[in-house]
């Protein structure tokens, strides 16, 4: 398991943007690729874990 130093840990957790890439690269947080209600390959992110299906228009936390 890799270590991360306090100094690596300051910078990865200034922003939040930088610490979800951050744990999403760790594997704690999910990435998901398609929607998991349709299939569809097109989603976009809305905010923090919330994502939309562009064939379903519809919102939802992909947890």
């Amino acid at each position: 398991m890799e270590t991360t130093n306090s100094a690596e840990l300051v910078k990865i957790t200034s922003s939040e943007q930088k610490a979800e890439e951050f744990l999403r690269a760790k594997g704690i947080l999910k990435t998901f690729s398609c929607c998991p209600f349709c299939g569809n390959k097109s989603i976009g992110k809305v905010r923090r874990n919330f994502f939309r299906c562009h064939r379903l228009i519809k919102n939802g936390a992909l947890d």
